[in-house]
């Protein structure tokens, strides 16, 4: 028997060569990786991993939603709430009727709550895969809000539409009044704990005071969120999302310097690992789905997948253009508060539907016996279907979509990312200086010279970057004494970093920027901290 422990050290082995083949060959990783797991699935004499789709939910789910909403900014996600319902609610909704519609009238013996859990299972794409290829493309930041957005709450719908489905296949029973219950219900109560689990961390991390301490925590903190919420019979995919956000928010007031650095480092690895395992794991598990059929004639499962397939592209990509262009029409206050959305963007939209690691797991999870202990009817060629669909999809579309990209010429406006960072640099540059200002004049009426010196020397320092727009660097070459310069440093980051905040609550600067211009005052910081401790020593 295969020791687990070496298996899943070969699995990681595995991820890492892909992992740079991925950069190499500038493919994907999730499509390589679910390739290449696919290609191992299938080799002769290796044993097959099975693995319970329970334990893969829970284990995969929470850190990845969490990761992905942590850098999703709540005022961009407000201000895209209207598009992203759109597609997190009523495509799925749309995909779901669809397929069901098509699975019924095309499977012999495929009854309504089966195909509808069928359809359930394979409309939400995957926060994952969107995340894997909006932060390696150059893409408009609207339209990665919402590309991640969507695929951030959409799993919440699939979700509560497949659970409502198996239980009306399994029982034989459905009540339209639960499940609508149900579906009103169970989003709310999630973003409810997640939101109280959100507080609960913010107030847990302003008590702790070490830095590898608060990053386990950060670790716990989207499993505190999903569990209780499943327990609850909410949304745990919504309480993970909503206690990452409310998290993400706050971390510039809770989180010091040397925690971020430390738990962006950690989560860092921790999210490239599980990434890697859940799409080589999916890939796996296809030709266990192949062979579970393999009775059946192969041109009529080549029909039915392929069929699926097309109808899941085509109902996103017919659905992107009415529900970005109708409302315009209909609504003033669209048209004012909305830019016109340009057509190629939403062609990317639309073909940006990777499904992934949920789709696999739930179908994984269908029961194999209904309620009174006979087969499940159809099971295996739901899960077959299933898994063709993130197949198609990941190696179809997001082996595609950056040449589609290219193509279409769809990128951010450069010269606005880019004078967008600039003023941000200056704006928390023009605030060390004034802070400078009163620094010098108090150091001035205290006789201070060592101040002074410090003062003038970061006067000068600071000015020069201002002139130039460039990055901060520490250097070791101060004519005044270090402990007064590294004391009078970490004053002007504290006031730059205070800054920073005041332009990001106001929605003056990009969270994307803001991240990036915290994390070079937070090396800096590092670096005087370090500084300060080997004159002290």
């Amino acid at each position: 028997m295969t020791n687990p422990a070496s298996t899943v050290l070969l699995l990681l082995a595995a991820v890492t060569l892909l992992a740079l083949a991925s950069r190499k060959f500038l493919i994907p990783y999730p499509t390589l990786m679910v390739m290449a797991g696919a290609t191992l699935g299938w080799i002769p004499g290796l044993p097959h991993l099975e693995f319970d789709s329970e334990t893969v939910l829970l284990v995969f789910l929470p850190p990845l939603l969490y990761a992905a909403a942590w850098q999703m900014s709540w005022r961009d996600f407000r201000s895209n709430l209207r598009p992203i319902s759109l597609l997190a609610v009523g495509l799925v909704l749309a995909t779901t009727v669809v397929v069901a519609i098509l699975a019924h009238e095309c499977i012999d013996g495929m009854s309504w709550p089966l195909a509808f859990a069928l359809g359930a299972l394979v409309a939400p794409p995957d926060a994952v895969a969107a995340a894997a290829v909006t932060q390696r493309l150059p893409l408009p930041p609207r339209l990665v809000t919402v590309i991640e957005g969507e695929s951030l709450v959409n799993d919440a719908t699939g979700l509560v539409l497949y659970r409502s489905a198996v239980a009306a296949a399994v029982t034989g029973v459905f009540s339209p009044s639960e499940a609508a219950m149900h579906f009103l219900l169970a989003p709310v109560g999630g973003v409810a704990v997640g939101i109280a689990i959100g507080w609960l961390a913010v107030w847990a991390h302003r008590q702790i005071k070490d830095a590898t301490i608060e990053s386990v925590f950060t670790l716990l903190t989207p499993f505190a969120a999903y569990i209780p919420a499943e327990l609850m019979d909410v949304s745990g995919v919504l309480a993970t999302v909503a206690a990452g956000m409310y998290v993400s928010k706050h971390a510039s007031t809770i989180f010091a310097p040397s925690t971020r650095l430390h738990a962006t480092a950690t989560w860092d690895v921790l999210v490239f690992v599980l990434n890697g395992l859940a799409f080589t794991l999916i890939g796996l598990q296809i030709p266990l789905a192949f062979d579970a059929v393999s009775q059946r004639p192969l041109a009529e499962l080549l029909l039915l997948t392929g069929l699926v397939c097309v109808t899941v592209i085509a109902v996103r990509m017919l659905w992107v253009f009415p529900s970005a262009y109708i409302p315009r029409l209909l609504f003033r206050s669209v048209r004012e508060s909305e830019p016109r959305p340009r057509a190629r963007d939403l062609v990317v939209l639309g073909w940006a539907g990777m499904r992934g690691v949920v789709t696999i797991a739930a179908a994984l999870a269908l029961p194999r016996l209904t309620a009174d202990g006979s087969p499940l009817p159809n099971r295996n060629i739901v899960v077959l279907v299933a898994f063709a669909v993130v197949l198609c999809t990941l190696i179809l579309q997001g082996q595609t979509l950056a040449a589609l990209i290219r193509w279409l010429n769809v990128a951010p406006e450069a010269e606005e990312h880019s004078n967008a960072a600039t003023e941000a640099r200056r704006e928390i540059l023009y605030a060390a200086l004034h802070h400078l200002d009163l620094e010098a004049i108090r150091a001035e009426n205290a006789k201070d010279h060592d101040v002074e010196g410090a003062v003038g020397h970061l006067r000068e320092r600071y000015w020069r970057l201002l002139a130039a727009e460039l990055a901060p660097e520490i250097t070791g070459d101060s004519t005044p004494p270090v402990d007064s310069l590294c004391h009078l440093t970490l004053e002007v980051l504290t006031v730059q970093r205070r800054k920073l905040s005041e332009l990001a609550r106001h929605g003056l600067v990009p969270q994307e920027i803001c991240r990036q211009i915290e994390r070079m005052l937070d090396l800096e910081e590092a670096r005087v901290q370090e500084a300060l401790e080997n004159y002290s020593e």
